[in-house]
């Protein structure tokens, strides 16, 4: 197969802003890393003794780039307008693309561009995140997401509009194929472009594509390469939920200390040619592809789970590819993220690849991680840059964060070692340097390709460049000021341990693309060099003479030329068109020339001064300002509308209405010039003096954003209509039961095994029950009419709350119209602004409603995490009166039991009420079916308030509250919800009040409904069903699918097998935790919950074997 060269190369990462600097920070094994900064403020996100908490991080501990605002939108012909909503990634993508082609000679230079692909890996878009914040946070303020007061409401939506609105261009902006067709735009390439996502692998998967594309002939040229940057802190809560992250905030590969990886960013890009094409060219080659291959794990024990066949079989044909043996290659830059599985399984696959290379076979195995971090969709294009570097330099370079190496990975006088310092690389036998490059990525993408020294020595040449015995160096660079800093850098470069030829460096500036601010040097020898760029610094600094043997051209707010006349040979340098011949000299690594750049971000305000004449010139540039949002200071007449600012049909239609409404009759000329993009000055010419309207006294210095309308509120639940719609299926919800909705049902004339009834005893159609109802409709009828105070009691209503009182060992009950109403009525009365309730992250809606309505400050706490419920309330309860803490007793999403001992425990430590909702334990837990105190054999008055609902299991509707007398006395005589609000009718009390001393009467019920759940979870574990956290005790027994997809498949496929049990999906759970709920009675019947466990797998198997890629 052909063999591919690198004949350019940039990049920018953490403590890198090149790809000089890059080799500099790898050779010098610097470590860069940091807290996340101004980045965004992570102190609301920082829990570092809290591992647990879902919604924070453990670290603080970041590789980020010093600047991600900044580009250069002028120099690439682009409107701030749209470069403010394009995605960073994309402008760094841009900027990259740029300082690769200079890189490569080929900024200037004639290549095929109609035939130049261009290939990136990028996996996500983290300032799409930000730039819908305003849809997000208009959808919040709205309650599309839950419960919003007024006053949230508020200033949410006011917080967001700090974020630029949405504009014509934000939503090519923010897409992910973007970022490789942007370059391909900005820089007319003709071919192949698009964006590889295979998360940590997608940049080498990018260069993979690449090569294989240039191997069949789709293209000429190519550039690949990928990106990430890190704009919000979502990546680091997810990475330590999964606790890949080092905790030490130090990335540590094949080093006995390794826990995890620091979260980085950047970008590289190579630009890449068909070697022969490159030794036709004359192209200085940094490195070559000898070989390349991709492939997948298949199936595996999870997404992020390595899978060593997989990488061995991707080793293996990259390596056949190549046509080389493994035991070749001198280094391996590895995968190397420093986590225990991920490292151990790679060490193990380079060993069986190198089993039958020859004794004696040293191998040194790196990763850049260390460096700069886990740059994700960039992790791949850092180590192949790492690597060709190395290559092209004949350095080994040093491995950061590895002094204590592992021994079960590197043992002494093994395979592998790792360098402790520069090295030499020599390879034996005169063969040419090797190296490995491998990229891993979630989800089982796997990519590794082999590197290969440049063949050839480079051949010496005479440069052209000079000017009597000294040699002529041009400089170029976007501003003043950036020519003075480029002049300093380049003197740095010069003055290192490796400096290149005079006569190269020469041609390789020679062959740049001329910017704004110009400067030509003479000088015979590199001290006299680094000392005329001294001085040089000096001149444009001070704004002093410079000294002769140099001539500069200045751009600042007078253009001018300093040093004199240039001699003729200077002046063809500093004026050339044509880029220079490429035999007259070679390539070298040098800095990129500076562009200009200004700052382009979603937030605040953009806008720009313009001068205050009337005159036609003024008010057109302004126009063009306002319409482009460039600042007019950068705003010339000789700039194209199309070519040089970038207009679009759409900018172009906008600034003809702008210039309408100043000149309504605006000449069909200048229509006819806004079409063609003509010259600023050709435009004002065009307008003539007689059509001028009056003219304004000043142009704003700010240009005012649209208001945006008012966000739509959507009644339909949270898009599951949409969902239904797009798999084809009826819906599950709303469903009409012809018949007791009990362990059985009918629904459409179809019997079901049902286990969305709740009824936990199987009471609702009990005898002693319906007979109880019965008598009482008889006596009282069927309405209570009235809220009890005004209307009146009904001896049932306290028949019901003395049996509840004592059935909770409770001094008090008291009964209200429904379980929801209950929390928000007595949460929302007994809490006020000063107060606080702090309730577990799983808690019902009916609490956060409650919590809501009180005006009392809110705080959550990770499910189930007591720890940081300690936190919380040690940090919040001396600032706050009355303090409640709101728990369920067994949580009816996922089935598992709060601690109460130990809550009970932190009630006491700082003073708080205990709040406790049993709507899914009393009936169930404990032996006489009293709940969770009954169950955890506490004190009853350990719990200041008990909650909990009648239609659960009492075979009624209702809910209730109980606790001391004082406490009841008090709700009884204020709550609103009960004041103010109708009561049960006598029926259904009578119903609760029977189906209570049914449960008095034989306590066996509740053991039996414990057993027939406790048989369900082991039949579905057994069957390898995902039942999450359902423990012993709970009659709520989820099976968890993993997708809302796969939820509502299954859910339609065990209906149609005569079982009914409801999905659950985003909102009420994230996605990968949708679930089928099951309600386990003690209705349901072995036979029952054993055909259920078969149906569910058979059914799972048959979703999993038809949807399944």
């Amino acid at each position: 197969m052909d063999s591919i060269a690198i004949t350019g190369m940039a990049c920018r990462f953490p403590g890198a802003p090149d790809i000089h600097d890059y080799w500099r920070l790898i050779h010098d094994g610097v470590v860069v890393s940091g807290p996340v900064g101004g980045r965004w403020n992570h102190e609301p996100f920082h829990r570092p003794a809290d591992p647990r908490d879902p919604d924070a991080a453990y670290t603080d501990r970041v590789a980020h780039l010093d600047d991600v605002r900044s580009f250069a939108a002028l120099h690439h012909g682009l409107p701030p307008r749209r470069v403010d909503v394009a995605d960073p990634q994309h402008r760094l993508l841009i900027e990259l693309a740029r300082v690769a082609l200079q890189d490569a000679g080929l900024e200037r230079a004639s290549f095929p561009r109609e035939r130049t692909g261009v290939y990136v890996g990028a996996s996500v878009s983290e300032y799409k995140d930000m730039l819908t914040t305003r849809v997000r946070a208009r959808q919040l303020a709205r309650g599309q997401y839950g419960g919003v007061d007024a006053a949230d409401a508020e200033r949410l939506t006011a917080a967001a509009d700090a974020v630029a609105p949405m504009n014509a261009y934000t939503v090519p902006g923010i897409m992910l194929n973007m970022a490789a067709s942007s370059v391909s735009s900005v820089f007319d390439l003709g071919g192949p472009s698009f964006v590889v996502d295979a998360a940590c692998s997608a940049s080498l998967a990018a260069v993979h594509e690449a090569v294989t594309h240039l191997r069949s002939g789709q293209c000429e040229v190519a550039l690949a390469g990928g990106v990430y940057l890190n704009l919000v802190p979502d990546n680091l809560i997810g990475f330590s939920r999964i606790g890949v992250l080092s905790r030490v905030g130090v990335c540590r590969p094949f080093d006995r200390r390794a826990d995890g990886f620091v979260l980085g960013e950047g970008a590289g890009m190579v630009v890449l040619k068909r070697l022969a094409d490159a030794r036709r060219d004359g192209d200085r080659v940094y490195a070559v592809v000898r070989g390349s291959a991709c492939t997948n794990d298949g199936r595996s024990t999870g997404p992020m789970t390595p899978r060593q066949e997989g990488q061995a079989a991707c080793l293996e044909r990259a390596y056949d590819d190549a046509g080389v043996p493994p035991g070749s290659v001198d280094l391996v830059e590895c995968h190397g993220t420093a986590t225990p599985t991920g490292d151990a399984v790679e060490m193990a696959v380079l060993r069986d690849l190198r089993a039958g290379s020859p004794a004696g076979a040293r191998c040194h195995v790196s990763s850049v991680k260390a460096n700069i971090g886990h740059t994700l969709s960039a992790a791949g294009i850092a180590g192949l840059l790492k690597a060709a570097l190395a290559v092209h330099h004949g350095v080994i370079p040093p491995q950061a964060g590895c002094e204590q190496a592992d021994p079960a990975m590197l043992p002494d006088g093994g395979t592998f070692a790792v360098a402790r310092e520069p090295r030499a690389w020599r390879p034996e036998r005169d063969a040419p340097r090797r190296a490995g490059v491998s990229a891993f990525g979630f989800g089982g993408t796997n990519v590794h390709v082999v590197l290969e020294q440049a063949p050839g020595a480079v051949p010496a040449v005479t440069s052209t460049y000079r000017q009597a015995d000294d040699s002529l160096f041009l400089l170029t660079a976007g501003s003043d000021t950036l020519l003075a800093q480029y002049a300093e850098r380049l003197a740095d470069v010069l003055g290192g341990p490796t400096p290149p030829v005079l006569a190269d460096v020469a041609y390789t500036l020679a062959s740049r693309t001329r910017l704004r601010s110009r400067a030509v040097v003479a000088a015979a020898t590199r001290t006299q060099l680094t000392g005329q760029l001294g001085e040089l610094v000096t001149a444009l600094r001070d704004g002093t003479e410079v000294p002769s043997g140099m001539w500069v051209r200045c751009q600042g707010s007078r253009p001018r030329e300093l040093g004199g006349s240039p001699p003729p040979d200077a002046a063809r340098l500093l004026d050339a068109e044509q880029p220079p011949d490429p035999a007259a000299g070679c390539l070298v690594n040098l800095p990129p020339s500076p562009v200009e750049t200004t700052t382009h971000w979603a937030l605040g305000e953009t806008g720009h001064s313009a001068a205050p004449d009337g005159s036609v010139t003024t008010r057109l540039l302004a126009a063009i300002a306002r319409v482009s949002e460039f600042p007019p200071d950068v705003l010339s007449l000789d700039q194209t509308l199309v070519g040089d600012l970038g207009f679009d049909s759409l900018l172009v239609e906008e600034l003809a209405e702008q210039l309408a409404e100043v000149w309504p009759d605006l000449p069909s000329l200048t229509h006819e010039l806004l079409r063609r993009g003509a010259t600023v000055r050709e435009i004002a010419d065009s307008i003539t003096p007689g059509a001028h309207a009056p003219v304004p006294q000043s142009v704003p210095r700010s240009v005012p954003r649209p208001t945006p309308p008012p966000p739509v509120e959507s009644d339909e639940p949270a898009g599951v209509a949409d969902r239904l719609a797009a798999l084809g299926l009826p819906s599950p919800y709303f469903a009409v039961h012809d018949e007791l909705n009990g362990a059985t049902t009918v629904v459409d004339g179809v019997r079901l095994t049902n286990f969305s009834g709740y009824d936990y005893l199987g009471l609702a159609h009990d005898p002693v029950v319906t007979t109880a109802a019965k008598e009482a409709i008889d006596r009282y009828g069927t309405s209570v009419s009235a809220s009890r105070a005004a209307s009146g009691e009904r001896p049932v209503h306290g028949l019901l709350e003395e049996a509840l009182a004592r059935h909770l060992d409770a001094e008090r009950a008291l009964v209200l119209i429904g379980g929801h109403p209950t929390n928000v009525s007595v949460l929302g009365h007994l809490l006020g602004p000063g107060d606080l309730i702090v309730h577990d992250a799983f808690a019902h809606n009916s609490i956060v409603q409650g919590a809501q309505l009180s005006g009392a400050r809110r705080r959550i706490f990770p499910h189930n995490d007591l720890a940081a419920l300690d936190r919380i309330l040690a940090e919040h309860r001396p600032s706050h009166g009355r303090v409640v803490v709101a728990v369920e007793g067994v949580y009816s999403m996922d089935g598992d039991l709060a601690d109460l001992p130990a809550l009970i425990e932190l009630r006491h430590r700082h003073d708080v009420m205990l709040y406790l909702d049993e709507a899914h334990s009393v009936g169930v837990l404990g032996a006489t079916g009293a709940g969770a105190v009954e169950h955890w054999g506490v004190p009853p008055d350990a719990v200041d308030i008990r909650m909990g609902t009648l239609s659960k299991a009492l075979a009624s509707c209702g809910g209730y509250v109980a606790g001391s007398d004082a406490l009841v006395t008090h709700l009884r005589h204020t709550t609103p919800g009960f004041i103010y609000s109708v009561g049960i009718p006598p029926s259904t009390a009578a119903a609760a009040l029977a189906a209570l001393g049914r449960l008095r009467r034989d306590p066996g019920l509740a053991a039996t409904a414990r057993a027939r759940a406790a048989r369900f979870r082991e039949l579905a574990v057994k069957a390898g069903l995902n039942t999450g956290l359902s423990a012993d005790g709970s009659c709520v027994v989820p099976v968890i699918t993993g997708d809302a997809a796969t939820a509502l498949r299954l859910a339609d496929g065990m209906r149609r097998r005569g079982v009914n049990a409801q999905p659950f999906i985003p909102p009420a759970v994230e996605n990968h935790q949708s679930r089928l709920r099951f309600f386990v009675t003690a209705q349901h019947s072995e036979r029952d919950i054993a055909e259920t466990v078969r149906a569910l797998t058979a059914e799972l198997a048959l979703i999993q074997g038809v949807f399944s890629p």
